[in-house]
This record gives structure tokens, sequence and C-alpha cells, in this order.
């Protein structure tokens, strides 16, 4: 159940209020578009007052490529390429988490977006395939156009300089909307209804 996803008793946070912590999880391939992620972070890490990281969770053949943007750009004490984590290591993974960041180029409807609603994060994501069905853009995320880099560092730096409580809210609104449209129980039934339609028609 996606319910689970929510760390119990999520711990308080050990670092200090004025940091904030991006994520995101996913293959280390050209449809995520880490290189993109990583850029609009380099760039709203200069426009921001607050200290804040970016840990990617995932691997793949853009490793190495990744490895040494993060370099190029002078960011190895503030990305970190965490490797491919454990499907039982993710809610600790998300717990760390202040904002979940998706910069895909092509998607489908990614379970880590649901995942990390069901965890109580915002989403700041790229408006590519299904993602606009799954993220009620101001309410429990933020979407911007994959092909504006300078809107991408917009708004994620509204997001990061956003009054913590209204950030949060943001986290809630995307809890509930998981726990309506995305629990294990609702896609069981939605199943069972169109095999039902398939079998009886």
């Amino acid at each position: 159940d996606l319910s689970t996803m929510v760390v119990k008793g999520k711990p308080n946070k050990i670092h200090h209020s004025s940091q904030i912590h991006l994520g995101s999880i996913g293959r280390l391939t050209w449809q995520k578009d880490y290189e993109l992620l990583i850029r609009v972070f380099a760039k709203m890490k200069k426009q921001t007052k607050k200290e804040v990281y970016l840990s990617i969770a995932g691997s793949g053949p853009l490793q190495d490529k990744l490895t040494e943007l993060i370099q190029q750009l002078g960011l190895e004490k503030y990305v970190y390429l965490a490797g491919h984590i454990k499907r039982k290591n993710i809610p600790a993974f998300l717990s760390s988490l202040d904002i979940y960041v998706q910069s895909s180029v092509s998607e489908g409807s990614p379970l880590t977006i649901k995942e990390a609603m069901a965890a109580s994060l915002p989403i700041m994501s790229t408006n590519v395939g299904g993602i606009p069905e799954m993220i009620i853009d101001g309410e429990t995320g933020i979407l911007v156009s994959h092909d504006d880099q300078d809107e991408f560092t917009r708004a994620l730096n509204e997001l990061i300089d956003m009054d913590a409580v209204k950030r949060e809210k943001i986290g809630k609104n995307a809890y509930r909307y998981a726990m309506k449209y995305f629990s294990i129980e609702m896609l069981a039934k939605k199943n069972a209804a169109i095999y039902r339609k398939l079998y009886f028609s």
C-alpha cells in the first residue's frame, strides 16, 4: 500500500531549518534528464540564501557523465549520487527530503512521484507524459516546462524560499491526493472494474 511509504513517527530532520534537501529517484538515463536537474540546481543555488542539497538515488549509464558535471560545476559538497537503493529503503530516503524533484524529458506515470506524494512531499516536476494528470499545479506541487531552464530555476527557487508551513501544506495536499487516487486499494478497485467490464461485455 502506498500509505506504507509514509514513514510512521517521521523523525525530526536533524538538519537546520535553513537547509533544504531536494531529491529524486530514477535510472541515470537521458529520459530522466538529471543533467538538466543538476544545471538548474547550480543556477538556483546562486540565487538562494538557503543551504540546499540534492540527492539522486539510482544507477545507470550516465553515472560517470553526471559525476563529471557535478565536479565541473563545483557541486561535490552539495549534489550526491546515492546509487541504487533497495525498495525497502525508499521510505527512509524520502523521509530525509523536503522537496521531491522530477526532471524527466519523457515519462509515463511514475511510481516514484506517487511514493513521494504519499510521503507528504511537495513535488516539483516537468509537465511531460502522464505527470500533469498526477499533480495539481500550485496545490500538490509545481509543474514546469522541460525546455525552459530559467522557468524551472525560478519555480524551484520559489518553492525553496517559500514559508516552510506553506511548503508543508503542499506536501500534505499531495499526501491526501495520493491516498485518494493512488492507494493500492483504489488501484485494485479500478482494475477490478475494468476486468469485470471486459469479462462481461
